[in-house]
């Protein structure tokens, strides 16, 4: 990807042109995305924006990620929002390798089951009437450990 966007990372190499990969929101969580980062061989990390159907025993994403061991936990301070005080959110961390299956309305296409890891970040604890952080993160770059 050649000239890059605002959202990609930068170069592995500070004289290349080249970055070293892509960084995407929910917007970007496009299955036709992760097959072409597959083909150029550059990688992606994008926040998952669909419970996508997978090749494992959980049928789908969240549920296969949250069926995973804890891998550890984390910090994140939260800034003041509105009304509601900065706080500290206690965060487990769960990581594995995915089949993710290509969408079903594309069935007629053939299109290939693709390897990529999941990264589900969920606060523990969140605060009475307070919506706990939760991301679940996409990346075609392997994720081996919690370190």
């Amino acid at each position: 990807m050649a000239g890059g966007s605002a959202g990609d990372c930068a170069p592995a190499d500070p004289l290349s042109a080249e970055p070293a990969g892509s960084v995407g929101d929910r917007e970007a969580d496009v299955y036709d995305l992760l097959v072409l980062s597959d083909e150029l061989k550059q990688d992606v990390l994008v926040r998952a924006a669909w419970n996508r159907r997978v090749e494992h025993e959980e049928s789908y994403l969240w549920d296969h990620l949250e069926d995973q061991p804890l891998a550890g936990t984390l910090e994140i301070a939260v800034p003041r929002r509105g009304h509601a005080p900065a706080r500290t959110a206690t965060c487990a961390v769960r990581f594995a390798q995915i089949r993710l299956k290509p969408p079903r309305h594309r069935a007629k296409e053939h299109l290939p089951v693709i390897s990529v890891y999941g990264v589900l970040v969920q606060e523990e604890t969140p605060p009475r009437g307070v919506e706990g952080i939760e991301w679940l993160l996409l990346t075609t770059v392997p994720v081996l450990s919690f370190e």
